[in-house]
C-alpha cells in the first residue's frame, strides 16, 4: 500500500430548497439590489466586502425594457411643438409619433406632426405646417416612442473594482438606460487578502 489516502470523493449534503442570503445595507455588504436610474450609464455600490479579483454576479430584475423609451406629450396650440428630454435619447435614435386622438382644429386641414430636431439626450415634435390662426390646430397629446437606432442595447457588465471600497455597474455599450433598472448583485471573493 502506498502513503496516498484514499481515492474516493465525499458528496456533501442535498440541498433540498434554495440558499437564502440575508442581506442588510452597510459597510460590509456582499449582496443587495441598487437601481441604475433612468438616463445613467454607471452606478456606483459602496462596500468594504469587494476585493480587486471579487466576482460579482449580476441580473437586471424584471423587464429592462430594451432601451425603448415610451410616454406621451402635450403640444401647446400657441406654438404647436414640444420637447422630450432623457438622457437615454441618442443623435441616432428612431423616433415614432402617434396623435393620441384626432387632433382638434378650428378650421383647414390636419396635418401630421414630426420630428423637428433630434440630438443626445432630446428630440423635438413640431407640426409642419401652421399656415394662420384659421388653420391653427388646439392642443393635443402625441404618444412617442424612441428606439436605439443600432438595435436593442448591450446587457449589464462590472465597469471598475476599486480593492475594499466600491464597485461600479453599467451598460457594456455605454449607453443611458430608458427606464430605472434594478440590478441585483452577489460579491464571491476568490481569496483572502
Amino acid at each position: 500500500m502506498s502513503g496516498k489516502g484514499p481515492q474516493e470523493l465525499l458528496f456533501g449534503p442535498t440541498l433540498k430548497s434554495p440558499l437564502m442570503t440575508s442581506v442588510q445595507s452597510g459597510p460590509t455588504q456582499w449582496a443587495g439590489r441598487t437601481v441604475l436610474n433612468s438616463g445613467s450609464a454607471t452606478v456606483v455600490v459602496s462596500t468594504f466586502a469587494v476585493k480587486s479579483d471579487s466576482l460579482i454576479d449580476i441580473a437586471a430584475l424584471g423587464n429592462a425594457n430594451l432601451g425603448i423609451i415610451a410616454g406621451t406629450l402635450v403640444v401647446a396650440s400657441a406654438t404647436l411643438t414640444g420637447t422630450v428630454s432623457n438622457a437615454a435619447i441618442a443623435a441616432d435614435s428612431l423616433v415614432f409619433l402617434q396623435d393620441r386622438s384626432i387632433a382638434a382644429q378650428n378650421s383647414g386641414n390636419a396635418f401630421a406632426f414630426e420630428v423637428r430636431s433630434l440630438a443626445a439626450g432630446w428630440f423635438s415634435a413640431a407640426s409642419p405646417t401652421q399656415a394662420s390662426a384659421d388653420n391653427a390646430m388646439r392642443q393635443t397629446t402625441l404618444m412617442y416612442t424612441v428606439f436605439p437606432a443600432d438595435g436593442p442595447p448591450a446587457g449589464l457588465e462590472v465597469k471598475t473594482i476599486s480593492d475594499s471600497a466600491y464597485f461600479t455597474l453599467g451598460r457594456s455599450d455605454g449607453r443611458g438606460v430608458a427606464r430605472d433598472t434594478t440590478i441585483l448583485w452577489q460579491i464571491t471573493n476568490t481569496s483572502h487578502h
